[in-house]
């Protein structure tokens, strides 16, 4: 009788949405239960069955709520969904129940039929737990399943366990070295906003929150990955592209659509209590902003600030055309945020860009005008009359890069007189101003031809300057182009090896000069600066390691590019004796390498697998 009656779930029909189906279940006279009563009163074998226990002193009751609590394990193990376990609760189980003790007084059934329904909630409850991971990476896929276990933990009160569980996750599985920080952001994010929902009183967010922001704070990169998230826009495309992960389909960045709709976070506010209970829905307090989050990891709005300054920095200079649009945006976007005050250099950086843009055009007016437009040089030929856009910074209020270097050097004529003559003009504009040049942070873009074949290069000034001379003068040693350019030899060294790694320059008698096709440069055998180079640090950076090999490739294979600072952090931080290499000794390493492919546009590193 039980077989047949639990037999299968397939053809259950939908209960009624009205919320009387338990009334109604429980209701004899439902025509539902007289036709279980009719089928049980035919089932001669069963109700005789159930007279011997009774006759003999069995509780056939416990046999019975044994068997049925069995069955609701497992078809929970079977079914995640609560709503459909909760219609076959009440089509099946509650309807049997209410048949087979019929002749019980109606408080008992009450009692055993909640003793039911509790099972199905501790039972779905610890189910839920086992994947509380994947419900959380899968937001907001997942956000029935999330609703359905706020429903269970109002239930069995478990929201302790919740916590301790997810505690103890994050520890083992997310908050350890092998893991990015982009990877423990993402799913941190997802974390707030299911444990937002789970629990509104912030209590365990509370809790497991303090243990995550507190293994954040360790990582050098988190200010800088948050920052860019919050600025990124409404996808984290230009995020994940930024770490170098593949994008399968767009996924908005909640983040972002947190800042622009900041008052979302405020519709259930109350004042928050001292001892709040989380299964109480009369406890509700505003829900915890993941922004406010993530600033509080920081501990100070300024790291903040400063970090968005550098992006902020890096986004302009890197613009075309001035253009400052999605910047204003994102600033005014912040300034609802967190205020005019804390970003006020932020707001003078961007009217330099729009003053940049309006001197820019007056300068090349007057020029085209006067007819002191620089003439071609016979080492460059220019495109256009105005080939110099400059940008001109305030510079008390734009962040210092360190890596960025400021020494003063001299540049090949081509670019000096242009230099010049935009000078002059910004100084009859802007009496008594002067503009200082910064010839490293700029770029220029060139078609340079060898041997019949032409590649266009984005570089700075000062390294095109170099292999002008080169052009120039045939070949040259580092102290000849360390003299050109009024530099020292170790300036020298640097931007030479700049060029040899990209396939430029080759060893030539006591110097280098330029290739008379690409082909050669490939197939140059030598190391560059056999013998000028620092005996120790040439063993360092020719002899083949094995381990550095290895790293090199899992970690390419894992996050497709890296810069090369963050392949030699990553570097130092698993190779953790014998690994001394500075950035300058790893690039000079892995340029003896063909399956390393290097872009200078974007610094990244990457791997080509057909030459591995």
């Amino acid at each position: 009788f039980f077989s047949n009656h639990f037999g299968g779930d397939d053809h259950l029909k939908p209960i009624e949405e009205n919320g009387d189906n338990e009334n109604k279940m429980n209701d004899e006279n439902h025509p539902m239960i007289a036709e279980e009563v009719l089928n049980i009163q035919k089932n001669t074998q069963f109700k005789e069955t159930c007279q011997a226990m009774a006759d003999i002193g069995m509780n056939y009751t416990d046999t019975c709520m044994f068997f049925l609590i069995e069955k609701i394990t497992t078809f929970i193990q079977k079914h995640h969904n609560l709503s459909f376990v909760k219609e076959w609760l009440n089509e099946k189980v509650v309807c049997f129940f209410n048949v087979v003790f019929l002749s019980d007084p109606q408080s008992i059934r009450r009692k055993l039929i909640h003793t039911l329904e509790q099972t199905m909630y501790y039972e779905l409850t610890d189910i839920l737990f086992e994947n509380i991971v994947d419900i959380i990476v899968d937001y907001p896929e997942s956000l029935k399943t999330i609703i359905d276990l706020k429903e269970c933990l109002i239930h069995t009160k478990k929201n302790q366990e919740l916590v301790n569980h997810l505690i103890q996750l994050n520890s083992k599985r997310l908050l350890n070295a092998g893991v990015t920080t982009e990877s423990i952001l993402s799913t941190f994010m997802n974390m707030i906003r299911t444990l937002n929902i789970l629990d509104p009183t912030g209590v365990a967010l509370q809790k497991v929150g303090a243990v995550v922001t507190k293994y954040l704070r360790s990582r050098k990169d988190t200010v800088r990955y948050f920052v860019r998230a919050l600025t990124s826009g409404g996808s984290m495309s230009e995020v994940k592209n930024s770490s170098g992960e593949e994008e399968e389909e767009e996924e908005k960045n909640p983040l972002y659509e947190e800042l622009i709709n900041p008052d979302t976070e405020l519709t259930e506010w109350h004042p928050r209590l001292i001892h709040p209970d989380p299964t109480q829905s009369s406890n509700l307090v505003k829900r915890t902003s993941i922004i406010e989050t993530f600033v509080n990891v920081f501990q100070d709005l300024e790291l903040f600030v400063e970090e968005y300054q550098s992006i902020l920095a890096d986004k302009l200079l890197r613009s075309s055309n001035y253009e400052t649009s999605d910047g204003e945006h994102i600033q005014e976007l912040l300034k609802r945020r967190f205020g005019e005050s804390p970003l006020r250099a932020c707001e003078i950086m961007l009217y330099d860009m729009a003053m940049s843009k309006r001197l820019h055009a007056l300068i090349t007016q007057k020029l085209i005008q006067k007819e002191r437009i620089l003439s071609n040089h016979p080492a460059i030929e220019f495109e256009s009359d105005m080939p110099l856009q400059p940008i001109i910074l305030s510079k008390a209020y734009w962040p210092e890069d360190e890596s960025i270097p400021d020494d003063e050097v001299t540049l090949h004529p081509a670019f000096n007189q242009l230099f010049k003559e935009y000078e002059r003009e910004y100084h009859e504009l802007k009496k008594p101003r002067y503009l200082i040049w910064n010839p490293w942070i700029g770029s220029v873009v060139v078609d340079v031809e060898i041997g019949g074949e032409i590649k266009e290069i984005t570089d700075s000034p000062v390294h095109l300057s170099a292999l002008m001379y080169f052009a120039e003068k045939g070949s040259l040693s580092i102290e000849n182009l360390a003299d050109l350019m009024d530099m020292d030899d170790s300036t020298s060294k640097t931007i030479m090896n700049h060029w040899y790694t990209r396939g430029f320059i080759v060893k030539h008698d006591d110097g280098y000069q330029v290739v008379t096709n690409f082909d050669e440069a490939s197939s140059a055998s030598d190391p560059m600066f056999e013998g000028d180079y620092d005996e120790e640090q040439d063993d360092l950076a020719i002899t083949d390691n094995p381990l550095i090999n290895q790293f090199t490739l899992t970690m390419l294979r894992s996050f497709k590019r890296l810069t090369l600072e963050e392949l030699n952090n990553r570097l130092k931080k698993f190779i953790l004796s014998g690994y001394t290499f500075t950035a300058d000794q790893l690039q000079y390493y892995l340029a003896q390498k063909p399956w390393i492919v290097y872009d200078p546009e974007t610094s990244y590193i990457t791997l080509d697998e057909s030459k591995k």
